[in-house]
């Protein structure tokens, strides 16, 4: 049985892989005429497997791109006990495993007893679904889609090089506060990695700040990021190469 929707897309297929992503993401460019994209995670993954493997992008910016350098599972193998939780209904235990297994727990919250998390994320939930009107995404109706991050960032494990050659001009953006372990990593070697490219950093921003603020990112800043898109994408001459 197909997944629900994320946003307004339709059901995840059986098979929903990268390629799939790559395939929506080529249509909106057929359809909008668009030659610049921005992604963020793992839509960041998305962007950069787009500009290697389909022609017309010109730029490509990318924030904190959910590439990883570990192979051995570490941040991917959380994937069979979120589906047993989900099956069961339950949210808040899926969402506590999501978060741990892509490490995106603050400190603090490891303290916590897991049953403790699991009730308090419930409520949270429960309270967002009396008070969502009906066309929100609430967390109750996205939390299934995120198997498939887990999905797309499998994919490219260990597979930086696969980008040593991409010829699209690429702004690689990052924040100073502390994200999934293994952006840091991994931003360093895909610094190292892509030929044409400008990496800016940016002080205070973390892995969720080019996101809209909400009740589940409360420190989101997407006006911390649109300057330096427009810069990227506003230019002609060929800086950032």
């Amino acid at each position: 049985m197909p997944h629900p929707p994320r946003g307004t897309s339709g059901p995840h297929r059986p098979d929903h892989s990268l390629h799939t992503e790559v395939e929506d993401l080529a249509a909106i460019l057929a359809e909008s005429g668009a030659t610049q994209v921005f992604g963020i995670s793992s839509s960041g993954v998305i962007v950069l497997e787009a500009a290697r493997t389909l022609p017309g992008l010109e730029q490509i910016a990318v924030y904190e791109p959910g590439l990883m350098l570990d192979t051995s599972g570490r941040y991917l193998d959380w994937l069979p006990r979120f589906d047993t939780e989900l099956a069961a209904g339950r949210i808040g235990a899926a969402l506590v495993t999501c978060m741990f297994g892509f490490d995106l727990a603050p400190a603090a919250m490891k303290i916590i007893p897991r049953r403790v998390l699991e009730s308090f994320i419930d409520k949270a939930v429960a309270k967002e679904d009396l008070i969502a009107a009906p066309d929100v995404i609430t967390m109750r109706r996205m939390t299934p889609t995120l198997r498939y991050e887990n999905i797309i960032l499998a994919e490219k494990a260990g597979r930086l090089a696969d980008f040593a050659n991409l010829p699209t001009e690429t702004l690689l953006l990052r924040g100073t506060k502390k994200g999934p372990g293994f952006i840091r990593p991994a931003m360093d070697a895909l610094d190292r990695t892509l030929p044409h490219h400008r990496s800016v950093v940016l002080p205070g921003l973390d892995h969720g700040s080019p996101a809209d603020r909400s009740q589940t990112n409360e420190r989101g800043n997407p006006a911390a990021v649109a300057p330096e898109l427009r810069r990227f994408f506003g230019a002609t001459d060929g800086s950032a190469k």
